[in-house]
This record gives C-alpha cells, sequence and structure tokens, in this order.
C-alpha cells in the first residue's frame, strides 16, 4: 500500500480496540489472519468483539486470511484497492453510537 502512496501504519493501537496490524488513513483498519492464530475459538470470538467495537468507533475493518495475501493476492489487491478508492479510509472515524 505503501508502493501505492497510501498511508499505512502496523501495529497501531486504538484505545477501546486494542492493536491493529494495519490502520490505512485516518480510518480503515486491515487485520491479516493465520489460521494458527485466529481459528475458531477463543481468539476468534475475541476478534470479532474487537471488529464491532471497531465498527462502533466509526473505523471499517478488512480481515485477510493468510492464504488470501499469500495465494490470491492478485483478486485481494483488487478489493483492498476498490475500498481505497472510495476515499473513505481519510476521513476521521466517527463513533456511531
Amino acid at each position: 500500500m505503501q508502493q501505492r502512496r497510501f498511508a499505512a501504519r502496523t501495529q497501531v493501537s486504538i484505545a477501546g480496540v486494542g492493536r491493529v496490524d494495519l490502520l490505512v488513513g485516518e480510518s480503515l483498519i486491515v487485520e491479516c489472519d493465520s489460521e494458527k492464530h485466529h481459528a475458531p475459538g477463543e481468539r476468534y470470538r475475541m476478534d470479532r468483539i474487537r471488529d464491532l467495537a471497531s465498527r462502533d468507533l466509526g473505523y471499517t475493518t478488512l480481515r485477510l486470511r493468510y492464504d488470501q495475501i499469500w495465494y490470491s493476492w492478485a483478486l485481494t489487491q483488487r478489493s483492498l484497492l476498490a475500498e481505497l478508492a472510495t476515499g473513505r479510509h481519510r476521513r476521521p472515524p466517527v463513533p456511531r453510537l
């Protein structure tokens, strides 16, 4: 994303959410999940709670799996670029509650 000049920061702490893998612009969270650490179970459940918390705070979260990044990158990149083309990531998050 930085190659395409999108402002992206890694391992950003967001109050009420915790640390996220990548924050693009002001309000797009990209989480990169592996089956080993994010398979169904407690971690999976906590990830869904974090997704709801980030949504309530006005963030958009895209959650990508390991295989989407390594084996389906063309399709994944197209989807990411489509989201970025909206420009919503540039706006500060506006809490919904």
